[in-house]
C-alpha cells in the first residue's frame, strides 16, 4: 500500500499544473461543466465495445452496461456502439499503440492506425465532443511474451514499455493538435494483478521467478512514459485518470466493491486461438454470454471476466469513478 501511495505522489507531482491527472480524491470543480453532445472511442481491448472479430466486449454481453466506456456515455444521456455498427467506438481488443497486432488472430488495428483513419474522414471535431481513450495493455502482453521467450532482456522489455506509453501520449496530443476539445486518456490497468500472472507465478517459469512483479513494472513504466510525455498540455482540455491505481485499489479490497470473488474469472469459454495473446484454449471473455458464465447469478460479484479482463460490474464501477472526474473538471 505503501508503495502504490508513493507512486500516485509522483505521478501528481509530474502531472504539476499541466495535464490533469485524476486519482483517488483529486478533483477540481468546474462553474459550468461541459456536457457533451457525442463520444468517440479509441483504445485496445479494455474499451472495445465489438470491433473485434468476436463481435462482442472483452466482459460479459449479458445485456448490462457492460464497458467503462458506455458507461460514461450513459451517464451523459448518450449512447455508443462499435464503428462497425454505425457508431463512434473505433477501440479494438488486442490494438497496440503503434505496432502490429501480436496474436496472430484479431488483427487489429493499431492505436495509431484507428486514429489515421478517423481523422481522414473526420477532419474535424465538434466543441462538444469528447474522445476517450485507452491503451498498454496488448503491448505489455506482447512485450512480455518476447521477453519470457528469450528475444528480450527485462531491461529491454521495460525500455520499451516506456516508449509505448510516450508514444501513446503522441496521439493524445495529436488528437488535441487536430482540435479534438476534450480527450481523456487512461493507460493499462496491472497486468501484474491479473490472474494471468498468478497463473504465471504458480507455474514458476525458469526464465522468470516472479512474472507478477515483472508485469507490473512493465504496467507502470508503460503508464509513466504515458503522464510524462503529457506534461504541460492543458488539464481543461486533456485528462488522465489513473486506471492502474484504480483496479489496484479493487483487487488490493475487492470486498471493499463488492466482489466475493477476485481469484477466478465469470466466463468459462475458452477460445482454441490464441484470442488474447496468453496462449491457446484460455478464456476468453469476448465469446462469453449469459449462457457461459459460471453463475449467471453471480456475475456481478466477480471481479474478472476471464485472466486479464475484467467483468461488467468492474467497469461500471471504474466509468462511474472517472465520470464523476470528468465531471468535475470539465
Amino acid at each position: 500500500m505503501a508503495a502504490n501511495w508513493m507512486r500516485r505522489t509522483v505521478l501528481t507531482a509530474v502531472a504539476g499544473a499541466s495535464v490533469a491527472m485524476l486519482a483517488a480524491c483529486g478533483s477540481s470543480s468546474t462553474a459550468d461543466a461541459i456536457r457533451p453532445d457525442s463520444i468517440v472511442t479509441f483504445g485496445d481491448a479494455m474499451s472495445d465495445l465489438g470491433q473485434n472479430p468476436n463481435g462482442r466486449p472483452y466482459s460479459v454481453s449479458n445485456g448490462s452496461y457492460n464497458n467503462w466506456t458506455r458507461e460514461i456515455a450513459y451517464r451523459y444521456d448518450l449512447t455508443l456502439t462499435a464503428a462497425k455498427d454505425g457508431g463512434t467506438a473505433y477501440a479494438y481488443g488486442n490494438a497496440r499503440v503503434s505496432q502490429a497486432d501480436a496474436t496472430g488472430v484479431t488483427n487489429a488495428p493499431s492505436i495509431t492506425a484507428q486514429i489515421d483513419s478517423y481523422l481522414a474522414a473526420n477532419p474535424t471535431f465538434g466543441s462538444k465532443q469528447f474522445v476517450l481513450m485507452s491503451g498498454g495493455m496488448s503491448d505489455v502482453i506482447a512485450g512480455y511474451n518476447e521477453y519470457a521467450a528469450g528475444t528480450k532482456t527485462r531491461d529491454q522489455y521495460l525500455a520499451d514499455m516506456t516508449t509505448a506509453g510516450q508514444q501513446m501520449a503522441a496521439q493524445v496530443r495529436r488528437l488535441n493538435s487536430a482540435g479534438a476539445p476534450r480527450v481523456l486518456t487512461v493507460g493499462t490497468p496491472n497486468l501484474g494483478r491479473t490472474l494471468w500472472a498468478t497463473t504465471l507465478d504458480n507455474a514458476q517459469p525458469s526464465a522468470d521467478p516472479k512474472p507478477s512483479n515483472t508485469l507490473e513494472a512493465a504496467t507502470t513504466a508503460f503508464n509513466n512514459g504515458l503522464l510524462n510525455a503529457l506534461f504541460g498540455l492543458s488539464g481543461t482540455q486533456v485528462l488522465y485518470a489513473d486506471v492502474q491505481f484504480y483496479f489496484n485499489s479493487m483487487t488490493g479490497n475487492p470486498g471493499s466493491y463488492s466482489f466475493t470473488n477476485s481469484t477466478d474469472p465469470a466466463c468459462t469459454t475458452a477460445d482454441a486461438t490464441n484470442g488474447l495473446n496468453i496462449g491457446l484454449n484460455q478464456i476468453n471473455s469476448s465469446l462469453c454470454t449469459a449462457d457461459t458464465l459460471v453463475d449467471a447469478s453471480k456475475v456481478d460479484q466477480y471481479l474478472f471476466s476471464d485472466l486479464v479482463n475484467y467483468t461488467p460490474q468492474a467497469h461500471r464501477r471504474f466509468g462511474d469513478w472517472v465520470y464523476d472526474r470528468m465531471k468535475a473538471n470539465w
